[in-house]
């Protein structure tokens, strides 16, 4: 990948992170398989690591991703398979937030009076 696809604003974290981010993980979708997406992920990931870690924290603060887990994988993980595993973190994180979603779904607002709020 070149350089300017990591800064690109349709980056896969940036996807992850809007509120349609199960467009890009769905499996309905089928945008992605799994491995793609693991290793766009893995890619982005080092990219950062290298040029932007502090960015790369923010991109995990703001997917929720606990300081406990983000600890493990890298004081457990050789550094060359790092951004691999910090990839399969972000899934599976991914995959729980679509879970809940889907659980605690809640049906639209059909009364109207509460626009007018």
């Amino acid at each position: 990948m070149s350089e300017k696809t990591f800064i690109h604003e349709d980056n896969i974290f940036s996807s992850l992170i809007l509120k349609n981010e199960k467009d890009i993980i769905s499996q309905k979708t089928n945008l992605y398989t799994e491995e793609e997406l693991l290793n766009l992920l893995s890619e982005q990931i080092q990219h950062l690591m290298v040029h932007d870690r502090e960015q790369l924290w923010s991109l995990f603060y703001r997917l929720d991703i606990t300081d406990e887990s983000l600890r493990f994988v890298l004081s457990n993980t050789p550094s060359e398979q790092q951004s691999i595993a910090l990839a399969k973190l972000v899934l599976e994180r991914q995959k729980k937030r679509m879970e809940t979603k889907l659980k605690y779904k809640q049906a639209p607002i059909e009364d109207e009076e509460w626009r007018s709020w």
